[in-house]
């Protein structure tokens, strides 16, 4: 897809988020808090009344240029774990999750998917099974997004050029088929 538009609709609305859950493995870490924090009060100046509702305004854009947007004294990777823990109080971290993935393998390979280059493919998109087990709750989530950055970049990486065509690409759709369950 030219245009890398992928609307995320999720369900329902999140009102201002609230501060970072205790349960969160992010939670005791003050950096980590600090920057979640300064994400959510972004956003609010910026008039948005969520990082949901943020990323879906923003379809195919990286979390990277996302927080450039947004700036305000915000980051990517608090805009991140204001992201999953939205997704976690309405019940859509997959599909969130979905979207992000497809995010992270666009900015990593604007040119589409290559096997060339001195970066492995896992490390390249390893960030995005990393911010799952940092800012999810659930830990299946995060040994379901090992599974499948270890499965596309190592395992069964797709084909010389391939990149998302949107948020319901069928090879990202069979990835989380098979290891991520709904």
């Amino acid at each position: 897809m030219s245009d890398n538009k992928m609307p995320l609709n999720v369900p329902g609305d999140v009102d201002t988020p609230s501060p970072v859950p205790e349960g969160r493995p992010s939670a005791n870490n003050p950096v980590d808090k600090e920057f979640h924090d300064r994400a959510t009060k972004a956003l609010a100046e910026a008039g948005h009344n969520s990082a949901l509702s943020f990323l879906d305004a923003n379809p195919g854009v990286s979390t990277l240029e996302l927080g450039k947007r947004l700036n305000r004294g915000a980051n990517a990777l608090g805009l991140i774990n204001a992201i999953y823990q939205e997704a976690e109080q309405i019940g859509c971290v997959r599909q969130v999750a979905i979207d992000l993935f497809a995010r992270t393998i666009l900015a990593e390979y604007p040119e589409g998917w290559t096997s060339s280059g001195n970066v492995r493919a896992s490390v390249r998109i390893g960030s995005w099974d990393y911010h799952i087990a940092k800012f999810v709750k659930d830990e299946n989530a995060a040994k379901y997004a090992v599974l499948i950055s270890k499965d596309l970049a190592i395992d069964h990486p797709p084909p010389e050029g391939w990149k998302p065509e949107s948020i319901n690409d069928p090879l990202i759709d069979a990835l989380f088929a098979r290891f991520w369950p709904p």
